[in-house]
């Protein structure tokens, strides 16, 4: 039982790291496509937390999105695996997981957000 439960938690984070790399490289790129909207929205007095809160919300939103429709699905998969002494699933335990994705993807792209949204205006717009 040991190895089975340490052959999945070591997929499990495997699995969690390639994520965080791929929403790495995608915030990446998305940051860098957008340089010339954000230098331009900087020049018309708009705030780094605005344009923070701009480029992080469609990832929230699109986690949040994907979360609210595999819940029903991981509770039915739940409800369906044999086991004796199985518990009933409380439903904090969908809001924790969800809350842990959108955590761990806003800190991913924190970097590179906030790295677009304190460049000097004037450099974005040279950029293209």
């Amino acid at each position: 039982m040991g190895s089975v439960s340490n052959s999945l938690l070591f997929f499990t984070v495997l699995n969690v790291l390639l994520a965080v790399i791929g929403l790495l490289g995608l915030v990446s790129f998305t940051t860098q496509r957008r340089t010339k909207e954000i230098g331009i929205r900087k020049i018309n007095g708009s705030s780094s937390w605005s344009i923070l809160v701009l480029l992080t919300k469609e990832y929230v939103v699109l986690l949040i999105l994907a979360s609210l429709i595999s819940w029903p699905f991981g509770y039915y998969a739940f409800e369906r695996f044999p086991g004796n002494y199985k518990v009933t699933l409380p439903y904090w335990v969908f809001l924790f997981a969800t809350g842990m994705i959108v955590v761990i993807s806003v800190s991913t792209s924190l970097y590179h957000t906030l790295k677009a949204a304190y460049t000097n205006p004037v450099d974005a717009l040279r950029y293209e």
